[in-house]
C-alpha cells in the first residue's frame, strides 16, 4: 500500500509541475514556466541541454549560450570547457553595454578548456554588424580573414568577386556570368571617382609600367576604344587604324576621330600631321572657288586678349568671327543656347582658321592672274611703244 501512495504522490506532483511554475533554487518562479536559480559549482552554468554527448548551455552574468561549451569555474582568461570532443562556441550579450558577440573556439576534448577563441560577429545595438572585427561606425564591419580569398567572396553562377584578395589583398570585382556587366552608379546625375591624384587607370590591361594617368589597350580587330555618346545616340569616337606609308614605305597606327561610326580624320604617326579626307570620291557639288581677294582685303586682322583664363594678359591674333561671317559665311559656325559659366549665349560663333588657308592660295591665284595681266598689258604696250618709235625714226629719216 506504501509504494502505491508514494507512486500516487509522485504523480500528483509532476502534473502540479504541469500546471504551475518550477522553480529550482528559488520558491518564487513567477517569471517562467521553469525558472533555474544559481549555477552548477563556482562556474557560471546554470543548465545543459544534452544527451550524453555535444549539447547547450545556459550561462549566467553575461547571459551565454554555449554550444558543446560550459563553465563550471571562473579562471580568470579561458572561455569554459569542451562539453564533447569537437569545436566549440558561445553566443553572449553584455547587459551593460548592450553588445552581443559570437566566439569560435578550436576543436578540443571534453572537460578540458577551450582553446584562444575567434570573434566571429559582433552586434551592437544600433544593429551594426562587424565580422571578425570590432563595431565600426557603419551597418557593416569586415577584416580581412587568414585564407588567400581575403575579406569576402561573392559567388556567382561562374565567377565570383573578391576583397583583399591573395597575399597582395588585390580586390577583384566581377560579374557572375560570362558576357554580363558590373554596372558603377548607373544612377541620373550619379558621379564614379576613381583615384587620389596620383592614381593609374589601366583598361584591357591587367598590369602596365607606362607612367601616363590613363591607359587603353586594344586588339588590332577594335577600331574604336574611346566614344562620347549624347542622349540622341551620336558620337564622337578614338581609335587606333593602321595605316600603310608610301612615304617610307613603313606601316604604323594613326589616331583616328570617327562620328557616328563614320571614319572622319587622323592624326598621322609618322609626323603626328592632321590629316583631312580630301578625296575627290568622297565629294558632291564641286565647283571652283569665287574671287575672294576683294573680301579678304576687308578683313581686318587684329591682336586681342581673351576674357577668360588669361590673369597673365595674353595677346593672341585672329579675325572677329562677326566680321568673317559677313564675307565667308561657311567658315563660322553658330553654337545655340551656350552655357559660357552660368551666363546663356544664344547664338555664339566660332570659326575655323583651316578655311584661311585655301582663301590666301585662292587669293594668290588672283593675283597671279592679275600680274600677268598686267604683264600682257605691258608687253602689249611695249610694243605699241616700239612701233610708234619705228615710225617716228622714220620720219625723222626723211
Amino acid at each position: 500500500m506504501k509504494t502505491i501512495f508514494f507512486i500516487s504522490l509522485f504523480w500528483i506532483n509532476v502534473l502540479n509541475a504541469f500546471a504551475q511554475n518550477v522553480g529550482i533554487n528559488t520558491t518564487t518562479p513567477t517569471r517562467a514556466k521553469l525558472e533555474v536559480f544559481g549555477v552548477a559549482g563556482a562556474g557560471n552554468t546554470s543548465g545543459i541541454f544534452g544527451v550524453g554527448s555535444a549539447g547547450i548551455s545556459v550561462q549566467q552574468n553575461w547571459p551565454t549560450i554555449g554550444f558543446n561549451q560550459y563553465r563550471n569555474e571562473n579562471v580568470p582568461g579561458v572561455q569554459g570547457r569542451h562539453m564533447a570532443n569537437g569545436f566549440a562556441a558561445i553566443q553572449y550579450m553584455d547587459p551593460s553595454t548592450g553588445i552581443m558577440a559570437i566566439d569560435m573556439f578550436p576543436s578540443g576534448t571534453a572537460n578540458n578548456y577551450t582553446g584562444a577563441g575567434i570573434r566571429a560577429m559582433t552586434f551592437n545595438p544600433a544593429g551594426n554588424v562587424g565580422i571578425r572585427t570590432g563595431i565600426a561606425n557603419a551597418s557593416l564591419a569586415v577584416a580581412r580573414g587568414d585564407g588567400i580569398d581575403g575579406t569576402a567572396v561573392f559567388q556567382g553562377a561562374n565567377h565570383r568577386t573578391n576583397f583583399n584578395y591573395g597575399a597582395s589583398e588585390d580586390t577583384y570585382i566581377r560579374s557572375g556570368r560570362d558576357s554580363t556587366k558590373v554596372l558603377l552608379n548607373n544612377l541620373a546625375n550619379g558621379d564614379v571617382l576613381i583615384g587620389n591624384g596620383n592614381t593609374r587607370l589601366f583598361i584591357n590591361r591587367p598590369t602596365s609600367s607606362s607612367s601616363t594617368t590613363v591607359e587603353i589597350s586594344a586588339s588590332n580587330n577594335i577600331l574604336k576604344m574611346l566614344s562620347i555618346t549624347d542622349s540622341y545616340g551620336k558620337s564622337w569616337s578614338q581609335g587606333l587604324r593602321y595605316q600603310f606609308s608610301s612615304f617610307n614605305n613603313m606601316g604604323g597606327f594613326h589616331l583616328g576621330f570617327y562620328y557616328n561610326d563614320t571614319y572622319k580624320n587622323a592624326l598621322g604617326w609618322e609626323t603626328g600631321y592632321y590629316a583631312y579626307f580630301s578625296d575627290r570620291r568622297l565629294k558632291n557639288n564641286i565647283a571652283p572657288l569665287e574671287p575672294v581677294l576683294t573680301r579678304l582685303k576687308q578683313l581686318t586682322p587684329v591682336s586681342y586678349e581673351m576674357r577668360e583664363e588669361n590673369t597673365g594678359h595674353q595677346k593672341s591674333i585672329g579675325f572677329m568671327a562677326q566680321e568673317v561671317k559677313q564675307f565667308f559665311p561657311g567658315a563660322v559656325r553658330v553654337i545655340s543656347n551656350h552655357n559660357r559659366k552660368g551666363t546663356v549665349i544664344n547664338d555664339l560663333n566660332t570659326m575655323s582658321y583651316k578655311y584661311f588657308g585655301v582663301l590666301a592660295i585662292q587669293a594668290l591665284k588672283e593675283q597671279w592672274q592679275q600680274l600677268n595681266d598686267l604683264e600682257k598689258e605691258q608687253h602689249a604696250l611695249l610694243a605699241e611703244i616700239e612701233k610708234l618709235q619705228q615710225k617716228a625714226n622714220a620720219l625723222s629719216a626723211k
